[in-house]
């Protein structure tokens, strides 16, 4: 961002926003929520300064003074500390809120105000929030880490292509999570992850992964377009939350399937990239290809891919791929500024795309500039769809690669892999049949029966996929107990799940960091 500390504003620099108003505050006041410093309004701030400047003189005559917060729902309140304050101040050294003003100490507290709660405030019970006079440095030093790290340079670059419906969901009136809402949470967990890792290896971080969106839905899901004006004409006007909701998920999909909108789209997608890429580099001059990663999510992930497989290695070279025997067409495609090394998709349909269009790949395939592709799906997801088979359709026999969860695998997880591991060893008991031969005494002798792929034949073939080097590329999120056990319920949220999720963020630095600091 961009930010004009007259406005108090701030403007996107990678993508096309509105200047959002009072998004930066000069903070003086703050109050501790869970180890990070929470900025008081300006107008609230100065309220508290005007108290604080008068606490000493007031708290002469009085017990505790207060001033309302603009909710009136809180209040902040400054009174002198007892003597028990002191001692464990001063004596055991604990971190005890007290200001101090001349010779004068303060015990400053964010509590319920108002007047359902003017009699609960009192209660030594109930729970209240620290206040923070914050003229000088921080004394947060998990938050101060944290932002320290958002400082350093960028060494990595991930682009995030929206799926389906993303038009609705970046409206401020929906409560459905955004792509910039992904953006933020997957920047967030990668920071962190980076964190731990470094304090494993007490090697800081010498960098950061800069997380970049992608819009493409303006191309079809734009007002002012002739084709919405025809669409919103022939759309009936009853349940019309709900015809809505269809027009602006369901039609993204529509509109992909025909040659003349997966060109234009492809376009836009191709254009952000590059935009965004140009400015990125006016900053950073020191990235190179290699440190850029793409993830396509949804629909996203199809759009990505098509883009990728039509570029060339070649200078001059055409870039365009085959849309497959049902449409026996070439696509033209814009030319990426840049090569990324690594492509992600996950949520993905694109194994349905395919097989649609009747677009059979081969174990050879790879994408022309990326080294790596993964297809990361939850096993509940309804949208996603594998991508091994693809390549060879005996690959559906063998289980997709499970995704390491922080921390350690999940007890379900493994009670899936015993009962796999199991399974496996009575199909293998099946391949014999025991015959009885000879009267009397019968003699057992087990004959082999008809032959079977074995997991490990499948793990060869798995191998010759080229796509990934070689490399596994189907990977499956861990799920909990519960959710395995109310597989619909899972089914509701594990499409948007991907972004938001720790492990999802751990896989993509894995990749991303190949032979550098992640092993």
């Amino acid at each position: 961002y961009k930010v004009s500390l007259y406005r108090r504003a701030i403007w996107a620099i990678y993508w096309d926003e509105s200047p959002r108003e009072s998004q930066v505050v000069r903070g003086t006041w703050f109050v501790k929520e869970d180890n990070f410093l929470k900025p008081y309004s300006e107008i609230e701030a100065e309220s508290i300064e005007n108290l604080y400047q008068k606490s000493v003189r007031s708290l002469h005559e009085k017990v505790e003074v207060f001033v309302m917060l603009k909710d009136r729902n809180w209040k902040v309140t400054m009174r002198l500390p007892t003597w028990a304050e002191k001692d464990a101040i001063y004596k055991r050294n604990l971190n005890q809120p007290i200001r101090v003003i001349g010779n004068d100490e303060l015990v400053m507290k964010e509590v319920f105000g108002g007047n359902f709660f003017q009699s609960l405030s009192e209660n030594i019970l109930m729970a209240r929030k620290d206040v923070m006079r914050m003229y000088g440095p921080y004394s947060c030093p998990e938050e101060e880490e944290a932002e320290g790290s958002r400082l350093l340079p960028v060494d990595k670059v991930l682009f995030l292509i929206h799926g389906i419906g993303e038009a609705l969901w970046s409206r401020s009136t929906t409560s459905v999570s955004s792509l910039r809402d992904g953006v933020d949470k997957m920047e967030s967990n990668i920071l962190k992850l980076r964190l731990e890792e470094s304090k494993k290896s007490d090697r800081k971080p010498n960098g950061r992964v800069m997380v970049l969106p992608v819009f493409w839905y303006n191309k079809v899901q734009n007002e002012d377009l002739s084709l919405q004006k025809d669409l919103n004409a022939v759309t009936l006007k009853t349940v019309p939350f709900l015809r809505k909701t269809c027009n602006g998920v369901a039609l993204d999909v529509l509109f992909y399937s025909t040659p003349k909108f997966l060109t234009s789209i492809v376009e836009e997608t191709c254009l952000s990239m590059n935009r965004s890429w140009k400015i990125l580099k006016s900053w950073c001059p020191h990235l190179k290809d290699d440190s850029v990663a793409i993830i396509g999510h949804s629909l996203g992930s199809v759009i990505g891919f098509d883009l990728l497989q039509g570029q060339s290695r070649e200078p001059e070279g055409k870039c365009s791929f085959y849309l497959g025997d049902a449409f026996d067409t070439n696509i033209q495609v814009p030319r990426l500024d840049f090569w990324p090394k690594l492509y992600i998709s996950c949520g993905s349909p694109l194994g349905m795309f395919l097989a649609t269009r009747e677009d059979k790949k081969s174990a050879d395939f790879c994408l022309p500039t990326c080294t790596h592709y993964l297809n990361v799906f939850h096993p509940f997801d309804p949208i996603a769809f594998r991508m091994e088979p693809c390549f060879d359709r005996r690959l559906a026999n063998l289980e997709p690669e499970i995704v390491p969860h922080v921390g350690g695998d999940l007890a379900i997880t493994n009670i899936n892999r015993f009962g796999k591991s199991l399974s496996g060893q009575l199909n293998k008991l099946k391949r014999w049949n025991i015959q009885l031969q000879g009267q009397g005494i019968c003699e057992p002798r087990m004959v082999e029966m008809e032959e079977e792929t074995t997991e490990e034949d499948l793990i060869k073939i798995s191998q010759g996929v080229a796509v990934n080097k070689g490399g596994r590329v189907d990977f499956q999120m861990q799920d909990g107990a519960f959710i395995t056990a109310n597989q619909y319920l899972g089914a509701l949220s594990s499409h948007s799940c991907y972004l938001f999720d720790e492990d999802f963020a751990l896989l993509t630095m894995s990749f991303l960091f190949f032979g550098e600091e992640m092993e």
